[in-house]
């Protein structure tokens, strides 16, 4: 049973992937102004706000560096998914997070057919 559960984690977190990366590239572009820089533990991330087509302000944000990507005031292109404006991304800002979510992916699928080969077993 643990495999299903590390299997189905690992599953959410593609469909993440993928659903960041077909934004990021095919989402309707609107111009984002950096609102605020959010900390947490000495890291920082960008907030950014555009206007929804239905006039409700949306708030997307960067992946935490080590210090502010974006200074307030200033303007990114963002893209949203026109079906739910909330689902939006920075692009430039998309690519270079992956790598860390990849890992935990494989992470999760080692543990998972480790679990399912002991559940065979």
């Amino acid at each position: 049973m643990p495999g299903v559960v590390c299997a189905a984690v690992a599953f959410w977190m593609v469909v993440q992937i993928v659903r960041m990366r077909s934004i990021a590239w095919r989402g309707v572009a609107v111009e984002a102004v950096c609102d605020h820089n959010k900390w947490n533990e000495g890291m920082v991330s960008s907030v950014c706000v555009f206007v929804a087509p239905n006039g409700e302000a949306v708030k997307v944000q960067t992946p935490y560096f080590k210090e502010p990507v974006l200074e307030v005031g200033e303007v990114v292109t963002a893209r949203y998914d026109a079906r739910a404006p909330e689902n939006a991304v920075i692009p430039e800002y998309v690519e270079g997070d992956h790598h860390l979510i990849w890992i935990g992916v494989a992470v999760f699928v080692f543990v998972s057919v480790g679990f399912f080969i002991k559940d065979l077993a």
